[in-house]
């Protein structure tokens, strides 16, 4: 890896500067350049809730044995295990609950009999990664249209600017569990004790429509009839709910979505793939098998890249490195992912990660996509302004310098990039991959985690286009 500085100065230590830097870069080319965006195929209602309000409402149980998570989720027991092994680590992670019963019975514990209003705290949101992003775009003045099951309640917490095309006349809203702590929160009970590194959340869901991507056929009819017939990109999100369907139905509706995506691609528009959590390999290394051959750009956290680098064979690395990862780690993983044949088409990569936003983006003459090489920066320090502005800004967005503090990087040795630039801009000559790095001003309590990433990725890929 070639290292070059790009930066005039050294990093400040004070959030001030550094604020005041990320904000100068994200609109140095004139801000987000993207005009209009179609997204499928997940929306759901997120039911937000403050972990311990959770735990007392399921009778404060004991922290179990910290032990590795499972695939799924099909009992009480494994859904108190597997949301210990996250907690304790402080890393985001999905899991389907494959018994309709178990989930009913944890998400009734947080809703009103009569009147199905949440209680303990805890609050309805707009879920699923195509309805989060599709909300970002929008709010950032692109013209937006979700395929996905929105039913009568979410339809009102998404944004008016955003046209809707149901796979169903009366879709139902589907429900997914967002149960969020903070950095230094307690699971105490019976003597046992966990303690949480950092903010985070935990998801769980049993969720039928979006399992089965649902919204495929009736999105692709759309397009095909012209709608948003000038859209530059299609971004795919929710295909990790495929996990919880048969081994056969998924065979099945990644063929159809393989063959919509074909066709996407040959009107011209660019695939970006939003991933989010997977629990088995094998299903992740079939999910990628099918979409990344048409896909042209990634979105993804540190977590979910370990989950792909070691499903498609990265073997340098363990899944435990990806929990605080390095940036050294993260190249060495991205360059893994996009030297794989079925990624030979994806041009660019953005990685979100607590400390640092990294964009990857191929240099060759004979890349052909929408986003700018010259606006790399601008995307990388947008989405990594994004990510504090949302977590912890007032309802404008403004931040605080008080509320956030700066990380370092988390640089393995001075040889992986030059620690005193706030932007870092390195290339391999081996892969052709050029990165941009930026720092994220991490806020000091969050006030909220969930559907950071996707609004991260959504306002990095509208800035990276000019």
């Amino acid at each position: 890896v070639v290292v070059s500085n790009n930066a005039s100065r050294a990093v400040s230590t004070h959030a001030s500067a550094v604020l005041s830097e990320l904000k100068s870069a994200s609109v140095a080319l004139g801000g987000p350049g993207m005009r209009s965006v179609a997204l499928g195929y997940n929306a759901n209602l997120d039911l937000v809730c403050d972990s311990s309000a959770v735990l007392r409402a399921l009778g404060s149980p004991p922290p179990p044995d910290v032990r590795a998570a499972t695939t799924k989720i099909s009992s009480r027991e494994e859904f108190f295990s597997n949301f210990a092994f996250y907690y304790n680590q402080g890393s985001a992670a999905e899991r389907y609950v494959d018994d309709l019963e178990l989930f009913n019975s944890i998400v009734d514990a947080l809703v009103d009999e009569e009147t199905s209003a949440p209680r303990g705290g805890c609050a309805f949101h707009t879920g699923g990664n195509a309805a989060l992003m599709a909300n970002r775009f929008a709010a950032l003045g692109v013209a937006t249209t979700l395929g996905g099951p929105v039913g009568s309640a979410l339809a009102q917490l998404l944004d008016p600017k955003v046209t809707v095309t149901n796979p169903g006349q009366e879709s139902a809203d589907e429900v997914h569990l967002i149960m969020e702590h903070q950095r230094g929160d307690q699971w105490k009970a019976a003597g046992k004790t966990l303690v949480s590194p950092r903010a985070n959340r935990f998801i769980v869901s049993h969720d039928v429509q979006n399992s089965r991507m649902d919204a495929i056929e009736s999105l692709d009819a759309h397009l095909s009839k012209g709608g948003v017939s000038a859209a530059e990109v299609l971004v795919v999100a929710g295909a990790h709910l495929l996990e919880g369907i048969s081994e056969t139905e998924r065979e099945s509706r990644l063929s159809v979505l393989r063959g919509s995506l074909e066709k996407t691609k040959g009107r011209g528009t660019a695939v970006h793939f939003e991933l989010a959590g997977v629990g088995d390999e094998r299903v992740l290394y079939e999910i990628a098998s099918a979409i990344l051959p048409v896909s042209a750009s990634i979105g993804l956290n540190e977590q979910e890249l370990g989950s792909l680098y070691i499903a498609t064979g990265g073997s340098s690395y363990s899944i435990d490195d990806f929990t605080v990862p390095t940036i050294h780690c993260a190249t060495h993983a991205i360059e893994h992912v996009l030297g794989l044949p079925m990624a030979a088409g994806v041009s660019r990569l953005h990685l979100h990660y607590l400390t640092f936003h990294l964009i990857a983006q191929r240099t060759g003459d004979d890349v052909r996509a929408p986003w700018s090489r010259a606006a790399a920066e601008q995307a990388v320090a947008a989405g990594a302004l994004a990510t504090t502005a949302i977590a912890c800004g007032d309802e404008n967005g403004n931040v605080n310098p008080a509320d956030v503090r700066v990380q370092p990087y988390g640089i393995s040795s001075a040889t992986d990039v030059a620690a005193d630039s706030l932007f870092m801009r390195f290339s391999s000559p081996v892969s052709g991959l050029e990165f941009r790095v930026a720092p994220v001003l991490v806020c000091k309590a969050p006030a909220r985690t969930v559907g950071l990433g996707d609004s991260i990725s959504s306002t990095g890929l509208a800035y990276h286009i000019v």
